[in-house]
């Protein structure tokens, strides 16, 4: 299997998405309700879980570091 995540700033929204054939559900959601959403078992498939946990742990933890180093 192969997907792929995007994270994004200062983004706009323009309007609900037009291809809902790929997702149950589609919605912004601030990044500190995201840890919520999960630890409910909201987050239900693996490629979303695998893509957000990896933005909470070791990419934000990294981004974190280099920028306290600056």
């Amino acid at each position: 299997m192969h997907f792929r995540s995007f994270h994004v700033t200062g983004c706009e929204y323009i309007g609900a998405p037009t291809d809902r054939s790929e997702a149950s559900r589609v919605e912004w959601v601030p990044e500190a309700a995201v840890l919520k959403l999960i630890a409910h078992g909201e987050v239900a498939d693996g490629p979303s879980l695998t893509a957000l946990s990896y933005y909470l742990g070791p990419y934000r933890l990294t981004r974190d570091l280099g920028a306290s180093c600056q």
